[in-house]
């Protein structure tokens, strides 16, 4: 048998045999469902909703934001309102801090594979780095497989809040290497926030945080009724629920991490990325400004307030200055 019958066996084998070891690129599971599945209309969606929201005047360099993880057609404009304040060849790599909302584990899980998939191609990792993260005792990578596997969790597999994201990033930004970061639990054995672990997360990010790089948290906010467990007024809903939410952007605003770990305890309030947005309040230097760009919630757009999710995009930017261009 000639040698190059016999290299075509080997990379052959595996598929002949019907190995199902792990993947090497999550695919889009919200496609067709949270946004169009075509390639075309996805990005004439995207594009629609950058060109209907305000860019704050003047500009100046954002660092970092907040956008929230739903459907298109309930949150595209307020995500696209801190989107639209990006500007295209000025990041290199984007870090996305999403919520895990369907698995639990403790600290940040990264999934060991080359790319995320969207139905606008793929968004490649940013390998070197995440070796690097890997190190850390909070960070683990986990492998990706869609078949279910006896005695094995999926994670990867079933989180959207990543993925939801990367679409209006791929449009505004163009090409861009990713971190992807699924943000889970950050207790101790007392039930207490774990300020150690949170400080191996921020300490190791920190790291890489430069001039190219952007830090995206994918996250709602006040998730009211009984399907989340979480009722604590029966009258005035709408007017509670934005008390909620405007006392929690007020101290992500002012990055007032003890006050907003007080309001977490206190108030019990269901914010899916609450431990994502305290990590970003950690990594953030003093110095940056946070601005409130959309604000909206379910039960006000759709009159049900038995069940609502409020939404909101928020931005953070470097004071009196402008953003680098490409080729400048």
């Amino acid at each position: 048998m000639g040698c190059t019958k016999l290299a075509l066996l080997v990379l052959a084998g595996p598929v002949l045999m019907g190995y199902q070891g792990p993947t090497r690129i999550i695919q889009p599971i919200s496609a067709g469902i949270w946004y169009p599945a075509d390639r075309e209309e996805l990005r004439t969606t995207v594009q629609g909703y950058l060109e209907g929201a305000e860019a704050v005047a003047p500009r100046r360099r954002c660092v970092a934001c907040i956008i929230p993880h739903a459907p298109y057609a309930t949150a595209g404009s307020i995500a696209a309102a801190a989107v639209k304040q990006l500007e295209p060849g000025q990041y290199d790599r984007v870090i996305v801090l999403g919520a895990a909302q369907h698995s639990s584990f403790r600290g940040c899980s990264i999934p060991s594979v080359q790319a995320y998939r969207t139905p606008l191609g793929d968004v490649p990792l940013d390998g070197v780095t995440i070796r690097q993260l890997s190190r850390a005792p909070v960070f683990d990578t986990r492998s990706v497989h869609y078949r279910a596997r006896r005695g094995r969790t999926q994670v990867h597999e079933i989180e959207r809040t990543i993925e939801i994201v990367l679409p209006y990033l791929q449009v505004r930004l163009g090409s861009f290497r990713l971190i992807p970061l699924l943000v889970g639990d950050f207790v101790d054995y007392h039930g207490h926030s774990d300020e150690n672990a949170y400080a191996v997360v921020v300490r190791a990010l920190k790291e890489l945080v430069d001039e190219r790089t952007l830090i995206v948290v994918s996250s709602c906010f006040t998730h009211f009724g009984n399907n989340f467990s979480y009722r604590p007024f029966r009258e005035n809903i709408v007017e509670g629920i934005e008390r909620l939410d405007r006392t929690a952007f007020d101290l992500i605003l002012k990055r007032d991490y003890p006050m907003y770990r007080a309001y977490l305890d206190q108030t019990r309030n269901t914010i899916d990325g609450k431990n994502a947005i305290a990590i970003l309040l950690k990594l953030l230097p003093p110095f940056i400004e946070g601005k409130l760009l959309s604000y909206e919630m379910s039960a006000r757009m759709t009159g049900n307030t038995k069940s609502s999710i409020s939404y909101a995009g928020i931005a953070f930017f470097e004071p009196a200055r402008k953003p680098e261009q490409q080729g400048e």
